[in-house]
């Protein structure tokens, strides 16, 4: 649609210029706001297809628990919620393609239920998907495991394994967007590797979710930031 309308749009401009035309045509409001919404709406088919397609390897793999009526049926435990919403979520971020947020929350749902081999499941087929290795250590409900990340984040930190740090820390915000301790786990591993301009960046999100914390105030301020 897009590559459509692009051309459509190029023939029209050359038609006017054949014809003596000096005026430069560009896309109204309407057309831009058109080309938007047809935009999202084929990357939310896409998604839609990618979603369909994780389910149908997950009846492969499991074919008595994901249904074609209820696919999430063998992620889901009564006496919990947080893990089974995780591992829906874990699907929608394969589907999107956010590789490392889909194994992260797929750990998490793991974690919220250990011996739930639906969830288990999932998570292999995301691992073999995504091509990254799961973490035995991780698969921890979704705050612990936000909280063991940057643990991790922080101790590769002041051993100044400062590349893992930076990893850990950016893992611990996928985990947890509004975390000011993660942002900053990040700046500082930012700064270390001498990535200022993004250090900046991330010391500034952390002051803007945390703004009473006077310590990163007198740092900020320390360093003219």
């Amino acid at each position: 649609m897009q590559i459509f309308l692009r051309v459509t749009f190029g023939v029209v401009a050359g038609l006017v210029l054949a014809a003596g035309g000096c005026v430069t045509l560009g896309p109204t409001e309407a057309e831009r706001l058109a080309l938007a919404a047809a935009e999202a709406r084929a990357e939310e088919d896409l998604v839609g297809v990618r979603r369909e397609e994780v389910f149908e390897e997950l009846r492969k793999l499991s074919p008595q628990e994901f249904s074609k009526e209820n696919p999430l049926r063998g992620l889901l435990r009564g006496d919990e919620y947080g893990g089974a919403l995780d591992a829906g979520r874990a699907v929608e971020f394969l589907a999107e393609g956010q590789m490392l947020k889909a194994l992260l929350y797929a750990q998490a749902s793991v974690g919220a239920d250990p011996g739930n081999g639906t969830r288990r499941t999932l998570l292999h087929l995301i691992s073999k998907t995504a091509g990254l290795r799961s973490d035995p250590d991780g698969e921890l409900p979704r705050p612990a495991l936000m909280r063991y990340e940057l643990a991790q984040a922080n101790r590769a930190f002041y051993e100044e394994r400062f590349g893992e740090a930076l990893q850990r820390a950016r893992r611990a915000i996928l985990l947890d967007e509004e975390s000011a301790d993660a942002w900053k786990a990040r700046a500082s591993a930012e700064l270390a590797i001498g990535d200022e301009e993004r250090a900046k960046v991330s010391y500034a999100r952390a002051a803007e979710l945390a703004p009473n914390d006077k310590r990163l105030s007198r740092f900020l301020e320390s360093r003219g930031w």
